[in-house]
């Protein structure tokens, strides 16, 4: 009776046994399995941390792209005409603009005469509310450029050079091909302001 006992005892320790190995065994497939979600979850963060930075740049580049367009367009405008009291207009801001002179270095006079050089900043069309164009707007005036030291600064409109009114492209480029002459006098427009000025080369 107690060989039959110990018997039943042991076949049931066996059993424990076994059950124990299958439950570590399942354990080490369940840590296995988890130390490949985690390794799948941290793929695929890193994968939508690329893709989120490719939307943005796509989306950025998407948005300048648009700007440059829009603002490349400008240049082409085909607007209302300028009413016949423009000039008259011009003359009167002129008068009473506050007016800046600014003496141009010999050293800056030599690149303004460069005409790769003055393609480096940008001019654009500047419509009106009224819908005609009444100048050009600057931008991409560095803080090292010939530009910035005659005083442009980005954003400005110049509406008229030499007290007659910038109307198209071949009046800008006229522009360039003065800078021989000892007097440039620009009407410009600065935060609703207006302002004349005046570069003397010596």
């Amino acid at each position: 009776m107690l060989i039959l006992l110990l018997s039943c005892m042991s076949a049931k320790v066996q059993r424990l046994e076994k059950n124990v190995q299958d439950l570590q065994q399942q354990n080490t497939q369940l840590e296995e399995r988890v130390r490949e979600l985690e390794k799948t979850t941290a793929e695929y963060e890193s994968l939508m941390k690329l893709l989120k930075l490719g939307f943005d740049r796509v989306i950025r580049e998407g948005k300048q792209g648009t700007e440059e367009a829009r603002e490349q367009g400008k240049t082409f405008l085909k607007p209302r005409s300028q009413p016949e009291e423009w000039p008259e207009k011009i003359a009167d801001w002129s008068k009473n603009a506050s007016r800046n002179q600014v003496e141009v270095s010999p050293e800056d006079q030599a690149l303004l005469r460069q005409t790769e050089y003055t393609k480096k900043i940008r001019m654009f069309q500047h419509q009106s509310p009224e819908g005609f164009v009444d100048g050009f707007r600057l931008s991409g005036i560095r803080r090292d450029s010939v530009f910035y030291r005659i005083q442009f600064k980005n954003g400005d409109i110049i509406m008229a050079y030499n007290g007659k009114p910038l109307t198209n492209l071949p009046a800008l480029m006229n522009i360039t091909q003065t800078w021989n002459e000892k007097n440039h006098v620009f009407l410009v427009k600065r935060r609703n302001q207006f302002l004349v000025l005046e570069l003397i080369f010596r």
